[in-house]
């Protein structure tokens, strides 16, 4: 009886586990796994940022970030605006 009922209890977790990652999807699922793959940076409070290429939304060439920064402080916003 017991066997059953350990049989009974790990078909329903099972078919639970199954019907969630049907309704998430196996991309997202790995996506999930390999998500939080972040590291400490080597950057401090006060340090200059370092110099990076962005890609220009119009095709033009790409802008160095060294190259906006002046007198005045540099804001970086990423984000969607839709």
């Amino acid at each position: 009886m017991r066997k059953k009922i350990l049989i009974c209890l790990g078909a329903v977790l099972l078919l639970g586990v199954s019907a969630v990652a049907w309704m998430i999807g196996p991309r997202n699922i790995i996506g999930l796994l390999f998500y939080d793959q972040r590291r400490e940076g080597r950057l401090a409070v006060g340090d200059p940022a370092p110099d990076v290429a962005l890609n220009a939304i119009d095709g033009g060439p790409d802008v160095q970030l060294a190259g906006l920064m002046r007198d005045k402080p540099l804001v970086l916003v990423f984000g969607s605006f839709t």
